[in-house]
């Protein structure tokens, strides 16, 4: 049920798998209601290509919110056994961004036509009485008890995000005189005031409320979310809103929570990065990293003594939760390399390391690939543990991370010198690919000849300078797949055969030889079309009709009319070019298959 398949997302299935969801939620051991609302946050599944209209990009995410809300929502209302914090902490964002938004009462709930036929949450107090309330009435006014609670309080944090003073002048009430309960206007309040960490005298006031307030509040479970929200928000501005003293002063209190926390079960999926970005300690580690990067350190100047007692905190064994901190600095490896090269080899490497651990090695390299960056130094480093990643269970492990890694090794093998990258495991890593993989890999490849001329990451195909895309085919792309791409016929997969011929594409003079040496890489597919609209694109039709000629042969497996148009331009370029290719087999094949589609 957990599963982003259906039934969990069906919308034939919506109202049964509503029923088995709330049916089964009192009786789930706490791991399994973790899990459960893990999938439910990570929510549907989307399309991958996104809308290019700004309208449909927006109506898409309130979708995918709304599901997500539905399904939190109905947990919430069974009370008991209450939702886990993760799942309270995406209930109240959602609540934060559409306050409106409220399901219906009892089973009709349950019913995906009703499930949007009302807005707003129910509470007996309007904004502009609460507005109105101040000290001692407006606490009794939050402490008071009632179904309409949570959405007096909704309302209470909408106001202090409008008026941050009204929160900041809140909080020493509740501190001075707590009482049952009073987490919930602490939560409400500090998601509230977020938004104005940027302010220096409210980040200054917020941060000092929180050093001074009680081991209770700091620790709470419920409010580890918000707190460290506040924090990480400051922690972006520029400058820095808060003293560094102050920072540091608070980062240590709400780490200590963190770490005396419940122990989570590791992610169902392996989705270290999700669980990292998502959870305070997560949230902590990046804060600490914003405030040291902003220091401005060089390379090899080492990290300063103020951060490493609390970064070494952080790249500790125990306790678990601890892989979530490891997770996010993996993802800041190259920085953390380049200025305290010794450290990182102390204190991060080794969790590379997959006979250390494997789900540690799965975390850091999740977190790593999230926005991989190397350097031969580095990559000289990883590469022990770098090629062991490519066995299928590994892999599972890894999810899409495997792209990445891919893409790196393509990455090492034209960019760093032969004698750090084997032949022999590179090769054999390549076979241990899947077909995604392998495709990804020949995709960088050629994006990296498309950008040689021009640095332009998203230049079209054929606009880099020739001369430097032919170099850097001939003297870097050329000798890495003669040595380490296997021939072997299983791994010409459609996908990879029009990534090679786009990457043959990709060069100019050099293009016949290209396709000469490629050509046993490629299989027929019926996904020629973008292959085609390059080639229209380029001057190979004019410049070198046979070899486009030989590369259509190979490729080009005609079922229906799509394409077809471009298809015909460029046999009519070809023969215009050198009408004896008219002769040619293949010119023959493709002219009367176009023809027989009145083409």
């Amino acid at each position: 049920m957990a599963s982003n398949q259906t039934p969990l997302w069906s919308s034939v299935l919506f109202k049964e798998a509503i029923d088995l969801m709330v049916a089964v939620w009192p009786t789930l051991p706490n791991a399994d209601r973790e899990k459960l609302v893990d999938r439910i946050i990570t929510g549907p599944p989307l399309p991958d290509e996104e809308p290019e209209d700004p309208g449909e990009r927006e109506h898409r995410q309130r979708w995918f919110d709304r599901r997500i809300f539905e399904r939190l929502a109905l947990i919430e209302r069974l009370r008991s056994p209450p939702l886990p914090p993760a799942g309270e902490e995406a209930l109240a964002s959602l609540r934060r961004s559409y306050p409106q938004w409220r399901i219906e009462e009892g089973v009709r709930a349950h019913f995906s036509t009703w499930i949007e036929s009302h807005v707003g949450m129910e509470t007996d107090r309007s904004p502009e009485e609460l507005e109105a309330l101040k000290g001692p009435a407006l606490v009794e006014a939050l402490r008071a008890v009632g179904q309409d609670r949570e959405g007096r309080l909704s309302i209470w944090g909408q106001l202090v995000r409008r008026r941050p003073a009204r929160g900041i002048a809140l909080l020493p009430q509740l501190s001075d005189e707590p009482a049952p309960g009073d987490e919930d206007i602490w939560r409400d309040t500090l998601y509230g005031l977020r938004d104005s960490m940027g302010r220096p005298a409210i980040a200054r006031r917020v941060v000092d409320l929180l050093i001074l307030a009680p081991d209770a509040i700091v620790s709470s479970p419920r409010l580890l979310s918000p707190t460290s929200d506040a924090l990480q928000t400051a922690s972006k501005q520029q400058p820095l809103p808060i003293s560094e003293d102050r920072f540091l002063r608070l980062w240590e209190r709400l780490v200590d929570a963190c770490l005396a926390g419940e122990v989570e079960p590791d992610p169902e999926d392996h989705d270290w990065v999700g669980r990292a970005i998502n959870r305070p300690l997560g949230r902590l580690t990046e804060a600490l990293l914003n405030v040291m990067f902003r220091r401005g350190l060089k390379a090899g100047e080492g990290i300063p003594t103020t951060f490493r007692q609390h970064l070494d905190q952080l790249t500790a064994e125990e306790p678990h939760v601890l892989r979530l901190a490891r997770t996010i600095l993996a993802s800041r490896l190259l920085y953390l390399f380049a200025v305290d090269p010794v450290w990182v080899r102390t204190r991060i490497l080794p969790h590379f390391d997959w006979q250390h651990s494997e789900e540690d090695a799965a975390a850091l390299w999740r977190g790593y690939g999230w926005g991989a960056r190397i350097n031969t130094e580095l990559w000289i480093e990883l590469a022990p543990f770098f090629y062991d990643a490519f066995t299928p269970a590994r892999r599972e492990r890894l999810g899409r991370t495997s792209e990445t890694l891919a893409s790196l090794l393509m990455v090492a093998g034209v960019e760093f010198p032969d004698s750090t990258v084997p032949t022999d495991r590179s090769r054999r890593a390549i076979r241990a690919m899947d077909a995604r993989d392998r495709e990804k890999a020949v995709s960088w490849i050629r994006n990296y000849l498309a950008r040689a001329g021009t640095g332009d990451e998203d230049a079209p195909i054929g606009a880099e300078q020739p001369r430097r895309a032919d170099r850097m085919w001939a003297e870097r792309v050329l000798p890495w797949i003669r040595r380490a791409w296997p021939r072997d016929a299983n791994l010409v997969t459609p996908g990879t055969s029009e990534q090679f011929a786009l990457l043959a594409i990709t060069t100019h003079d050099e293009f016949p030889a290209a396709v000469g040496f490629l050509l046993p890489y490629i299989n027929g597919s019926e996904n020629w079309g973008p292959v085609v609209h390059n080639i229209l694109r380029s001057e190979h039709p004019t410049d070198h009709p046979e070899a486009v000629l030989r590369l259509l042969g190979k490729l080009v497996v005609l079922d229906g009319t799509l394409f077809t148009n471009n298809l015909r331009m460029v046999l009519d370029q070809v023969a215009a070019a050198d009408p004896l290719l008219r002769q040619d087999v293949v010119y023959r094949s493709l002219d009367t298959a176009l023809r027989a589609v009145g083409r």
